[in-house]
């Protein structure tokens, strides 16, 4: 059996409200937002994955969790996500803190180097991004780039990250619907 695989961060509950009441704050604009089931930052995208290839994934994760101490994120930004010429989404954003690039790093090199795994690491940078909405394209479209509103606020969010979940991804009719196949904790 085949299951859609990814490695991410998932927020803590006591974060999520804060998170979505940020929508009340901000123009209107026609979006999706992200249910708060699902906000959750990717470390590295799988996709299809064997049952036999999963055993893999769900031993290496674990490796790579005992050498990595628990760390937090610091979130400053609500803007436009990924680029503002063409937004195509709505992004919490913030600086990148040297151990979610270490812990980033070393899943990639980890599931590079098994001899099971059929696994690339991306090719574009990893950048720190929450995604809190993904934008209508066909009705931004229809709009002028001066009538699209300005998304730029500050925050200060401080995320705890005592684990990372390996994932899998099932795509319904409404949209991903995202499971946690193991939780892996960090040292302390």
């Amino acid at each position: 059996m085949l299951h859609r695989i990814f490695l991410a961060i998932n927020i803590p509950e006591s974060f999520k409200e804060e998170m979505l009441a940020v929508r009340n704050t901000l123009p209107e604009i026609p979006c999706a937002w992200t249910s708060k089931e699902n906000l959750h930052f990717t470390l590295v995208f799988l996709g299809n994955t064997s049952d036999k290839e999963l055993e893999e994934v769900l031993l290496l994760a674990k490796k790579v969790g005992e050498r990595h101490k628990k760390f937090s994120i610091p979130l400053s930004r609500i803007q436009y996500g990924s680029s503002r010429n063409v937004p195509r989404m709505i992004w919490a954003t913030g600086h990148m803190p040297k151990e979610l690039l270490a812990l980033q790093k070393d899943l990639e090199r980890t599931f590079s180097a098994s001899t099971i795994l059929y696994f690339t690491p991306e090719k574009r940078p990893y950048s720190l991004h929450l995604t809190l909405a993904r934008l209508n394209g066909f009705e931004l479209q229809t709009m002028e780039q001066d009538e699209l509103p300005i998304i730029d606020e500050e925050i200060s969010w401080e995320i705890p990250v005592n684990s990372f979940e390996v994932m899998e991804s099932k795509l319904k009719r409404g949209g991903a619907e995202y499971s946690v196949i193991k939780s892996i904790p960090l040292k302390t």
